[in-house]
C-alpha cells in the first residue's frame, strides 16, 4: 500500500509533509473511504481503456477528462523510464492520477520500481501503468518546455505548447531558399516634416561658400600650364614674330611637316624616303 493512502489528515502535518507524497485533501480522503466495488464502478471506463491503450492514460485537468498523453522526448529521443521522474521534476510538471476526476486539487502519480521496471500505481482509482512497456508501445511523442524552477508543480498538459525556439522557425525548403532574393535591410524612418528656416539658410550659405572657393581655385589653376613648356615668346608679342617649330606627322607617308604647310605638302612614299 502506498504511503499516501495511510497518512493521517491533519492541517499541520499536511503543511509539513514532504512533497514526495500526496497531500490528503478532504475530497481525496472521502474518495478513499468508499468501498472497493464503488470505486471500481466510478472508474470503470478508464479501467477498461487501460487494458488496450498503447499510450499513457492520465487525467487532463484542462480537458477535465481522462485522455491519452504523448510519451515525453528530448532532442528527438524518447526519455528512458528510469529518467522520467527527474525529467518531470526538472520541468516542474507531473501526470495526474485518475483521482483528479473527483478532487478539486491535482493528485499527482508516484513512481516506484518493481523488478527493475518503473511503474505508477494507485490503490484508490486502480491506475496501473508500466512505463517500460509504454516506452516501446507508445504511438505519440512530444517535447515539453516546462515551467520555471520557482514555480510549484503543475499538472502535465496532454497537448504540449510549442517550444520557444521552434515557434518562429520556418520549414526548410531547398528550392525556396535557393531562388529567394536577399531580405532587405531595415531602414530608419525619415521624417517628412519640412526643414526649418535656419537649416535652409545654413545650406544656402555653405553652398555659396563652396561655389566661390571652386571659382577661385579654377582661376589660379588656369594661369599655370601643366608640365614643361616649349613656348619661347610672350602672350603680348605679335603672332607673326613667333617662331613656329611645332610639326604634325602625316599618317600616310609618316613625314613630319609644319602645321602651316601640312595641308599643302606632297606625300612621299616611305620607300623613297629610305632611298633618298
Amino acid at each position: 500500500m502506498p504511503r499516501s493512502d495511510c497518512l493521517p489528515y491533519h492541517p499541520y502535518s499536511a503543511l509539513r509533509r514532504s512533497s514526495r507524497f500526496h497531500t490528503i485533501t478532504p475530497k481525496l480522503r472521502e474518495l478513499q473511504s468508499k468501498s472497493f466495488l464503488t470505486r471500481c464502478h466510478m472508474f470503470a471506463d478508464p479501467l477498461e481503456r487501460q487494458t488496450s491503450c498503447k499510450d499513457l492514460l492520465f487525467y487532463d485537468r484542462d480537458c477535465e477528462k481522462i485522455v491519452s498523453f504523448p510519451y515525453p522526448m528530448h532532442n528527438g529521443q524518447l526519455i528512458f523510464p528510469s529518467g522520467l521522474k527527474k525529467y518531470c521534476e526538472s520541468r516542474r510538471m507531473m501526470w495526474e492520477c485518475w483521482c483528479g476526476m473527483y478532487t478539486s486539487t491535482p493528485v499527482f502519480i508516484q513512481f516506484y520500481t518493481k523488478s527493475k521496471m518503473i511503474w505508477a500505481h494507485c490503490r484508490t482509482c486502480g491506475l496501473d501503468v508500466c512505463f517500460n512497456e509504454k516506452y516501446h508501445s507508445s504511438t505519440i511523442h512530444t517535447s515539453y518546455q516546462g515551467y520555471p524552477k520557482e514555480c510549484r508543480q503543475m499538472p502535465m498538459p496532454s497537448i504540449s505548447p510549442p517550444i520557444r525556439r521552434d515557434m518562429d522557425m520556418p520549414e526548410y525548403e531547398p528550392e525556396d531558399y535557393r531562388l529567394r532574393t536577399p531580405s532587405p535591410l531595415p531602414r530608419l524612418l525619415v521624417s517628412s516634416s519640412p526643414p526649418s528656416a535656419s537649416s535652409l539658410l545654413r545650406r544656402f550659405q555653405s553652398a555659396s561658400q563652396r561655389t566661390s572657393a571652386n571659382s577661385s581655385s579654377g582661376a589660379r589653376s588656369s594661369s599655370s600650364a601643366a608640365g614643361p613648356s616649349r613656348f619661347q615668346g610672350a602672350f603680348e608679342e605679335n603672332s607673326e614674330n613667333v617662331s613656329e617649330d611645332v610639326n604634325e606627322i602625316c599618317r600616310r607617308c609618316e613625314g613630319a611637316y609644319p602645321i602651316r604647310t601640312f595641308d599643302t605638302h606632297v606625300c612621299i612614299p616611305k620607300g623613297r624616303h629610305a632611298r633618298s
